[in-house]
């Protein structure tokens, strides 16, 4: 079909990349244990796994004893009933077939886990990757949206003041909240007369992005550390939990990936921003996360040195990653494009420049949505992604 065109790519993460499934697992659910060695062999970072319990098949290898034990554990709410609970399924879970799946672990996710699994207080939530059944995956629609983002930008910047005036004045919804999808919709010409989204307009509809997927080897569970930089108090620091708003812990299952298939299948029936233009179109998105990419470091890490207490990395030691992935060789001359997708990939990178979804915060305050503060695994930012095109039919 002539209005169908398709482009194949490689796919390589950059960075560590975080896609979640919306599910977080507690201590009952997995465990962390150590790699077995050779003899003589040192222990790396990664010489850990972590393994994800199938409860049935642990309560079936069980003795008729350790059955009634254990279902009159899972009934008690007395606390050291728990912690003997947590226990019992981590040294019951020997086989293969104990657990849905294995995947690697960080050292440092290792050792939390360790000095947590026996504190009742604290159940070492895990926030998983995103899977289709127990393979885990990039949803094309998460590359669609890195994508989509650093077209929209672009076009934006490309407004005269008096078109950008409207779509700043028009980026709300009728209650007066800030909605950057009024913004996508008026930059894209696909607002309603009563300037609501048209969604059967909205041209990214030709846009069909397959899904990649990964095997649990490209998986590894870690500890991610929460920089912030406070203006007011001049200081740059990590957040403890208890400082986090939310408590959370940031345990995470990130991925690292090498040489995937991804094909980008184009529309131009409805795909209306050129058909044959995509790579150039690519090249405005990697213009666009280079500069956001440069615009994060010199906000949060560079001259920093001086201020910073207690942060596991120093300051100038985080911007030069950022420096090592902006070197990395992309552009529409070299076939080779970078992107920003997943957890951790805003705040520019995740809607129109300078229209939030939330309300600018005050000043030294951290503010949703507004890049006060960044997840790292160790001095790593997260999410960058680079296309290499290998063919186009």
């Amino acid at each position: 079909m002539k209005y169908l065109k398709k482009y194949k790519f490689k796919f390589n993460s950059i960075t560590p990349i975080h896609i979640g499934s919306g599910e977080k697992i507690s201590i009952f659910d997995y465990k962390v244990f150590e790699k077995e060695l050779k003899d003589n062999e040192t222990r790396k970072s990664f010489d850990y796994f972590l393994g994800i319990f199938n409860h049935a098949n642990i309560y079936c290898s069980l003795s008729l004893a350790d059955k009634i034990k254990l279902t009159a554990l899972a009934k008690s709410d007395k606390p050291q009933d728990i912690i003997t609970l947590r226990e019992m399924l981590a040294e019951n879970a020997k086989s293969k077939d104990h657990f849905h799946y294995k995947s690697f672990a960080h050292k440092d996710f290792y050792d939390h886990y360790i000095n947590k699994k026996n504190q009742l207080n604290n159940q070492c939530g895990l926030n998983l990757f995103a899977r289709n059944g127990f393979i885990p995956y990039v949803p094309g629609s998460s590359i669609k949206g890195a994508i989509r983002t650093g077209i929209l930008n672009s076009l934006f910047n490309a407004c005269d003041s008096n078109r950008l005036s409207d779509i700043s004045r028009r980026a709300f919804s009728k209650r007066g909240s800030p909605d950057a999808r009024y913004a996508e919709f008026n930059i894209l010409n696909a607002l309603d007369k009563n300037d609501k989204p048209k969604i059967d307009d909205d041209p990214f509809g030709g846009l069909l992005i397959s899904d990649v997927n990964l095997t649990n080897g490209d998986i590894f569970a870690c500890k991610l550390d929460k920089y912030r930089y406070s203006e007011k108090k001049q200081i740059f620091d990590v957040l403890s939990n208890q400082k986090n708003q939310s408590g959370m812990e940031l345990n995470f299952e990130l991925a690292n990936f090498k040489n995937k298939t991804l094909e980008i299948i184009v529309n131009s029936k409805k795909f209306k921003l050129g058909h044959d233009q995509l790579l150039v179109l690519l090249d405005c998105c990697d213009k666009f996360t280079r500069r956001v990419l440069e615009d994060e470091k010199k906000r949060l890490f560079d001259n920093k040195d001086s201020m910073a207490r207690e942060t596991p990395f120093k300051p100038s030691e985080i911007a030069e990653s950022y420096n090592a992935v902006r070197s990395t060789a992309s552009g529409i001359d070299k076939g080779k494009f970078l992107l920003r997708v997943g957890f951790s990939s805003g705040y520019d990178a995740t809607t129109i420049k300078k229209i939030r979804n939330y309300s600018e915060p005050k000043p030294g305050k951290m503010g949703m949505g507004w890049g006060y503060s960044k997840n790292l695994f160790r001095k790593n930012p997260l999410g960058f992604v680079l296309l290499e095109l290998e063919s186009e039919e």
